[in-house]
């Protein structure tokens, strides 16, 4: 299943195998973004930096590990708590624009996950640049 990226260019692709007797169409749970027990900023999906992988990482596809996405997108799916997602704020430069405000650090599952899920925002530690 492809699914469109929030104000970029391009999508990415799940196999529909691992998204079997996942409900992608139900209403989510309250909030625009998953449930994190910790206090958590959130940050619009579409002023992220989408994470990338280095490719000889060897995963089972394309950068995702299938359990881990398996995990990740069940317990969103499931109203469950997950933990924010480490993240930097990035330098506004003037030219040339650039349409990103944060890095994120970690959670290259919980960012694409996100948005199978549906969901709009990321709930990020945001983090300073000497941390």
């Amino acid at each position: 299943m492809r699914f469109a990226m929030p104000n970029h260019p391009f999508d990415f692709e799940i196999p529909d195998a691992w998204l079997e007797g996942k409900d992608l169409t139900r209403p989510r749970a309250e909030g625009c973004a998953y449930r994190t027990a910790n206090e958590a900023t959130l940050v619009a999906l579409q002023v992220i930096e989408p994470p990338r992988r280095n490719p000889w990482v060897p995963l089972d596809w394309r950068g995702f590990s299938k359990e881990r996405f398996h995990a990740v997108l069940a317990r969103m799916l499931g109203d469950q708590v997950l933990d924010p997602v480490p993240a930097f704020a990035l330098p506004r430069p003037e030219r040339p624009p650039y349409p990103y405000e944060y890095r994120t650090a970690d959670g290259y599952h919980r960012f694409f996950a996100s948005i199978a899920a549906g969901f709009t925002h990321l709930p990020c530690n945001v983090l300073r640049q000497s941390d």
